[in-house]
This record gives C-alpha cells, structure tokens and sequence, in this order.
C-alpha cells in the first residue's frame, strides 16, 4: 500500500511507519525527484529576474530554491535509508516551499510576478493551509496522502504554469527576457494593470 509520496522511494519492501510498503520502481521515483529538483532550481535561476526586488521577491525565490533541494534530498535519502535528512527534506519541500510561493505572490508592482499575483496567492494558500493539514489533520476525507499531494504538488504545477505564461510573455514581446519589468521604447508594455 502507498499512501505517502514518500512510501515510493522507500528501497526495501516490509513494515515502514504501521504500513507495509514495496515500491519496485523506487530508483525511478527517486532519480526523478532529483532531476526535479534539478530542473525547478534552474527555472528558479534562469527566470530570478521575474521575482523583481524586495524581500517578498527575495523569500520567494529562496522558498523555492529550497525546495528545490528538498526534492534533491528526498530522492537521495529515502525515508527507509536515512529518515532525519527525509524529513528535514519534506520541510522544504512543504512548509518552506509554500511560504516561498506565498512570498512570490506579494512582489512589488512592475514585477514580472506581480502579473500573476492572484494565481500566485491562491496556489501558496492553498498549498500552505495543505501542509498544515497533512502534519496536523484534519485530511478532509482525502487521507494523509491526498492532502501531502495538494501541499507537494501546487508548486509543482505552479511553476510549469509560470513557465508557460512566461515563454508566451517573451513571444509576444518579441524575445525580451522573462523578468525584465519594464518595457524599453521599442517593445510594447504588457504588464496587466492591476
């Protein structure tokens, strides 16, 4: 039985936690936390300018640079080979993760992140008030599980979001960069009003 993302990376099948769990595919599951990891710290990087300036900007980068080394962590650490580096790894993937996407919904004004603040705000809410309820309850009829996957994969999705609004916002604004604010004479502005 799987019923916590982690249980997916464990390595070897038996009682973990009061469950019985056999995760054949585990170097799948764990390699590609890593690869995640990977990816979504070089999205965060690539695209740091979109945050703006401010500490909103900077927390929210950093929420996110975070997870990104939790997912490294959880994919190098299964809960059944090293439980203390697991753990600090769902941390950052949960908690710290969603106060970062909550920062990045509350950047300053001409940010590249400001457009989407709205969206922002809602995911990082939601994904914060998740991870409250997956340490704490209630599960809200979903199980433990099901409330870990709307804490763990909000800023998944969200991210893959941001980085299709950006590649539209670079097409139709001639190929200027991701997070540059403002727009320069000869490109059109299209920051939303707000």
């Amino acid at each position: 039985m799987v019923e916590i993302i982690s249980d997916l990376g464990n390595v070897t099948c038996g009682p973990f936690d009061g469950r019985d769990i056999c995760s054949p595919a585990h170097r799948v599951f764990n390699i590609g936390a890593i690869l995640l990891g990977c990816l979504v710290a070089a999205g965060a990087v690539l695209v740091r300018d979109a945050w703006g300036n401010g500490k909103p900007a900077v927390l929210g980068r950093l929420g996110v640079l975070l997870a990104a080394l939790g997912y490294v962590l959880v994919g190098a650490f299964p809960a059944d080979v090293n439980l203390g580096m697991h753990l600090l790894a769902a941390l950052f993937v949960m908690p710290v993760a969603n106060i970062g996407l909550l920062a990045s919904g509350l950047t300053r004004r001409g940010s590249t992140l400001w457009e989407v603040r709205w969206i922002t705000r809602t995911c990082g809410i939601v994904a914060f008030v998740a991870s409250y309820l997956h340490f704490f309850g209630p599960w809200l009829g979903i199980g433990k599980g099901g409330m870990e996957r709307v804490a763990v994969f909000t800023l998944i999705v969200w991210c893959g979001g941001i980085g299709i609004f950006l590649l539209r916002r670079i097409r139709l604004g001639g190929g200027r960069r991701a997070g540059t604010a403002g727009a320069s004479a000869e490109e059109p502005d299209l920051r939303v009003a707000g």
